[in-house]
């Protein structure tokens, strides 16, 4: 069998220049995360522009290494997607509020 037909199991190592683009896209898909566009009763974030534009301009392994940051960013708790947090928290509140005050009466 030819040499260039045969699948190497090296691992190569991921560039620098590979590590900028995975923390812009990560960045990107923050920014683009925090708008939203109200439209009828549930509005829609554009972070699903971030990601198909990440998965458009970069290569398939630092496509999936920033969505993996920004992920991990949220997890331990920088708030890359605040505003859907935000509704939330506020969902809470608003139901917790209603819960006590219907249990006092």
């Amino acid at each position: 069998m030819p040499q260039e037909f045969v699948k190497s199991n090296v691992r190569r190592k991921i560039s620098v220049r590979e590590i900028v683009l995975c923390g812009m896209f990560a960045a990107v898909t923050a920014v683009l995360s925090q708008i939203s566009v109200p439209i009828g009763p549930v509005p829609i974030s554009c972070s699903w522009i971030a990601v198909f534009l990440t998965g458009l301009l970069l290569p398939m392994r630092p496509a999936v290494l920033s969505q993996i940051v920004y992920l991990l960013l949220g997890t331990v708790g920088v708030p890359v997607a605040l505003r859907a947090w935000r509704d939330l928290r506020a969902a809470i509140c608003l139901h917790t509020r209603l819960w006590c005050s219907l249990s006092r009466q």
